[in-house]
């Protein structure tokens, strides 16, 4: 028996390689809070949209009208309270690359609706662990809480509840009173609520408030994602988040059912997805990836491997030769 020689080594290796698939990138789908892992980083893109309907309630109420952009060296504050929020959950995670717009409409008396939008961007690294064939990535700082206040053009983007909503909401739920036909109630994140927590919320609102990933991403729904070839784990937060004065009409003579009732408030929804390459695993907050196909990691497996075969045929030969008779010398 011989030992493969470099020259087959060397077609056996060629071969392995042509008949790698191709790696896996994430891709960043279209939803509130998407994180996308590549080699190295995680990318983060958020698209919040908050709606309020409180100035129906009280006419002199509604959120500063204003359109701006964060980018460069004018995101340095936001950078910084995000990295701060980051650092609280993982020390060693590392922001850069922010970049962050803010619209707000002004009120519509004809759809009785005022918008809130807020897209951000950026990039997490520091949080990376390399292993053989792979790497690990630790995203327990998904779940942040931005509780500094962020300012584009001198207008407060991040804490609307201290800023804009506490006191209005406060003198209009003082306003609110139930009656024979109609009923006044509180919601907060579409749970019935007291008054009190109503006003808690109203008071301590936060745009970049995350708390509600806060469950470990192994526990999120999983499945594969054939267009970008990967695996994604997704989180629905709620779709009727916020807080709200509801008001429930019982008209005279209405059927049994037919109750109509109008919240009144600030509502937004949140969804969360992140993307890995295929062959990734999440345990906690942790999510491992393989990357079997890398031609390194190819190679280092067929060496290995050939390396086996030679000493196992090494060993084999030793052990043959060794129950082969010796001739005697005459």
């Amino acid at each position: 028996m011989r030992v493969i020689g470099y020259a087959s080594l060397a077609a056996l290796l060629l071969v392995a390689l042509a008949f790698s698939p191709p790696v896996a990138n994430a891709s960043h789908p279209s939803t509130d809070y998407a994180i996308g892992i590549r080699d190295g980083t995680a990318s983060v893109s958020l698209t919040l949209s908050l709606l309020q309907n409180f100035t129906v309630l009280q006419s002199s109420f509604s959120l500063p009208a204003i359109s701006g952009v964060l980018a460069g060296s004018d995101a340095s504050n936001a950078t910084l309270a995000v990295q701060q929020a980051l650092n609280s959950k993982s020390q060693s995670a590392h922001v850069s690359n922010l970049v962050m717009s803010v619209a707000v409409s002004n009120w519509s008396n004809l759809t009785s609706i005022q918008w809130f939008n807020l897209t951000m961007k950026y990039d997490v690294t520091g949080v990376y662990t390399s292993r053989f064939g792979g790497e690990q990535a630790d995203l327990s700082w998904k779940s942040f809480v931005v509780g500094s206040d962020l300012l584009i053009g001198g207008v407060e983007v991040n804490n609307l509840g201290p800023k804009y909503i506490g006191l209005p909401a406060e003198q209009i739920a003082s306003q609110q009173v139930s009656s024979t036909f109609v009923q006044v109630s509180y919601r907060v994140n579409a749970k019935t609520s007291t008054p009190e927590l109503f006003l808690a919320a109203a008071k301590s609102f936060d745009v970049l408030n995350f708390s509600r990933l806060s469950p470990p991403i192994s526990s999120w729904s999983k499945a594969y994602d054939f267009s970008s070839n990967s695996l994604v784990w997704t989180l629905n937060a709620g779709s009727s988040l916020g807080m709200s004065i509801a008001k429930t009409f019982n008209e005279p003579g209405a059927q049994p059912g037919g109750l109509a009732i109008v919240n009144y408030g600030l509502f937004y929804s949140l969804e969360s997805q992140i993307n890995a390459p295929r062959r990734s695993i999440a345990e906690g907050d942790t999510i491992t990836t393989t990357f079997d196909d890398f031609p390194q990691t190819i190679m280092a497996s067929v060496v290995i491997g050939v390396s086996s075969v030679g000493i196992g045929a090494v060993v084999l030969e030793k052990r043959v030769s060794n129950k082969i008779p010796k001739s005697r010398k005459r």
